[in-house]
């Protein structure tokens, strides 16, 4: 446990999301694995984790205002809290049924959480491991 911090090792902040550019920007094709569960603005996975991470929230957010968040141009301060709360509390398999059922392309994965400041370790290792070769991972 690193005491100066309060955090064991593998949640020290420190590794960086590599630039958006060496992401594919392109969602998960449907997946009949998946069907019947909620896709897109309805992603089961954004709203499980919504349960989960915002239930002492005054106003939580939804998986539409996520997926919203995800996708602006220019996020409000409202959006980079909602998407970069709920990147950063996902777990790695989370991350991924979220991306499977298309709540986000891993560039927009990137971009949200390069906008909003350090993650730990874990959720930048992972999220870098979806660079893909043709954009320069």
């Amino acid at each position: 446990m690193d005491r100066e911090r309060g955090m064991t090792r593998i949640e020290r902040v420190g590794r960086e999301v590599l630039p958006p550019e060496r992401f594919s920007d392109e969602y998960a094709a449907p997946d009949a694995r998946f069907e019947g569960e909620g896709r897109g603005p309805e992603c089961d996975a954004i709203r499980g984790l919504i349960a989960g991470a915002c239930s002492g929230w005054t106003q939580p957010p939804t998986a539409a205002e996520f997926h919203a968040a995800m996708r602006a141009q220019r996020p409000d301060e409202r959006q980079l809290v909602v998407a970069g709360s709920l990147l950063r509390e996902a777990s790695n398999d989370t991350l991924a049924l979220a991306y499977l059922q298309g709540a986000f392309t891993w560039r927009q994965a990137a971009r949200m959480l390069r906008r909003t400041g350090p993650c730990s370790n874990r959720t930048a290792r992972y999220v870098n491991r979806h660079a893909g070769r043709e954009h320069g991972g």
